[in-house]
């Protein structure tokens, strides 16, 4: 990631990172659903949240 020139991080983190961040929401929402209370949000959410493109 660090070869990527600048134009092309967001894109990078829209393909690499975004389905990821939903498979984890997906599975945090399972957890709920089967009774294991609220599951906090992740670091590296919160990270990605803040971040701007």
């Amino acid at each position: 990631m660090a070869g990527l020139p600048d134009a092309e991080l967001p894109q990078f983190w829209h393909e690499q990172f975004l389905p990821l961040a939903a498979q984890e929401h997906a599975l945090r929402e399972k957890l709920m659903i089967v009774g294991q209370g609220r599951a906090p949000t992740s670091s590296i959410q919160q990270r990605y949240r803040s971040c701007s493109f």
